[in-house]
């Protein structure tokens, strides 16, 4: 089979939603990594476009390239060998054509060796971090985070040291290992023992996709049967019933919606915070074997916890109100023949008051949560003094995911709601835009000594550019799906 055939493999066993949006964040990715080289032509420079343009990499191997491992469980199941192998023999040439971009993109800065040695392990663990089980791979997740503060205690290289090349292709090889393992293993689970899995790739089966993000009242239990009993989500339904239309309708939406009784949120919090204190514990256990330290325990709480916490407020900023609008986008989709069931609940009343009552419980806890953050950013800023530029970056990717959550909620209950690639496009836009203002923050410290973030004006005016279109589009996109909204007869009618 010819290279072509086996690259355009990922894009035939993806959804097409999945497509755009990975095909917005890769591509944007390089975009920025090319700009900024060419704007920034010094060592820093160089360091930060080929960051970026390894943050694509993750993405596109976290999301997009494992849906070759349900290509060849179907044919393994299928009893296809060569299929099979044509979806492991991908894998390998798409491995070896993005670590060969890496190289070439990093040649100038640390060389085509160690640029392909960071390019591998990225890859490789961000392909991991969909085929281990959801606690482990949520810790690959921290990996990033938690690397620089991980120096204080152990001997991690830096950037420009000469032993990162080793660590580097060291780790790759390790979780080069894992893959292969976990590979062997999902393609010859049985349909029983897949369903079961907490591996996020066995996610990808159904339509669990950007337009059809919860799947189906089923694919809620299957996610909650995954789950140990003493995590199973314990429901508040005390305030429920015709006097609550609010609860009644968080609790018909189902899934996240669904109110939870204070040890269900308990449980939840814990599924977040449990990784990251163990990693906090491990590196305290190792300063304790380590007499001579030069740093204390609070001083090794304080470096990990904080790239944590800030690694911890860009997942709730941006991953609630993106969640919250594509179950509803998924909910009024003409597949949903549950959405009728809604219109007859007792005690909505009018028109008007239904649709104030659904967005009240379709938008209150993204909206509270990205207030409280946006807060807390304000503050951040004034106890360090930054610039005007960087507290608009801290303060001001909270809401623009507000925006973004009730302008595609908006969109989705309206009667038009966008396609495909353009809802890909803009959440591809706004996950950038997040995640540099998630570095800002992080680099506050440096920001405030005038390092190298606030010393590039170029960067800034494209950063605020970039935002600034995007706060127009978004809008746009809630005055249309709040124009399309009002003139239906009845907020409960699907897409036609």
């Amino acid at each position: 089979m010819r290279a072509r055939d086996l690259l355009l493999t990922f894009g035939r066993t993806t959804y097409p939603s999945v497509r755009w949006l990975v095909g917005g964040v890769f591509p944007l990715g390089v975009a920025v990594a090319i700009v900024v080289r060419l704007l920034w032509p010094g060592a820093k420079g160089g360091h930060i476009a080929l960051l970026a343009f390894e943050g694509g990499v993750a993405y596109l191997w976290a999301f997009f390239m494992p849906a070759s491992l349900l290509l060849a469980r179907d044919a393994r199941q299928l009893r296809i060998p060569r299929l099979e192998a044509v979806a492991a023999a991908a894998v390998g040439l798409a491995a070896l054509a993005t670590v060969g971009i890496g190289a070439a993109l990093g040649k100038a800065t640390l060389g085509e060796t160690s640029a392909a040695a960071l390019t591998a392990l990225v890859l490789a663990s961000g392909f991991a971090f969909s085929l281990l089980p959801g606690p482990v791979a949520m810790l690959i997740g921290l990996l990033p985070a938690a690397s620089d503060a991980a120096r204080r205690v152990l001997p991690v290289p830096t950037l420009d040291d000469p032993r990162s090349t080793i660590w580097w292709a060291v780790a790759a090889a390790g979780f080069g290992v894992i893959c292969a393992i976990r590979w062997h293993g999902l393609i010859r689970l049985d349909d029983r023992e897949a369903e079961r899995s907490s591996a996020m790739v066995m996610r990808l089966r159904g339509k669990n996709a950007t337009g059809h993000w919860a799947g189906s009242g089923a694919g809620v239990r299957t996610v909650d049967r995954r789950r140990p009993g003493w995590l199973q989500p314990e429901a508040n339904l005390r305030r429920t019933g015709p006097a609550h239309p609010v609860a009644s309708l968080r609790v018909a939406l189902g899934g996240g919606f669904v109110p939870q009784t204070l040890r269900g949120l308990c449980r939840r919090g814990l599924t977040m915070a449990g990784p990251m204190l163990v990693f906090i514990a491990a590196m305290m256990l190792i300063l304790a074997t380590k007499p001579d330290a030069t740093v204390s325990s609070l001083g090794v709480i304080y470096a990990l916890g904080t790239p944590m916490l800030a690694g911890l407020a860009f997942m709730l900023a941006l991953g609630l109100p993106l969640v919250s609008a594509l179950t509803v986008r998924q909910r009024w989709s003409t597949s949903q023949r549950e959405l009728a069931v809604l219109g007859v609940l007792p005690g909505l009343g009018t028109p008007d008051r239904v649709r104030q009552a659904l967005l009240r419980a379709a938008l209150a806890r993204p909206v509270v949560i990205n207030l409280l953050l946006t807060v807390a950013g304000w503050i951040i800023a004034q106890r360090m003094n930054l610039s005007v530029i960087a507290t608009l970056a801290l303060v001001g990717a909270p809401l623009l995911c507000l925006l973004a959550g009730v302008a595609l909620t908006l969109d989705a209950l309206g009667p038009q709601p966008l396609r495909g690639w353009a809802l890909g496009l803009v959440c591809s836009a706004l996950t950038i835009v997040v995640l540099i203002s998630t570095i800002t923050g992080m680099l506050a410290s440096q920001l405030r000594q005038g390092g190298p973030w606030a010393g590039s004006p170029a960067l800034w005016s494209i950063y605020l550019a970039v935002a600034l279109a995007l706060t127009t589009v978004l809008g746009w996109i809630a005055a249309r799906g709040a124009r399309g909204m009002a003139r239906q007869p009845h907020p409960f009618l699907a897409h036609g």
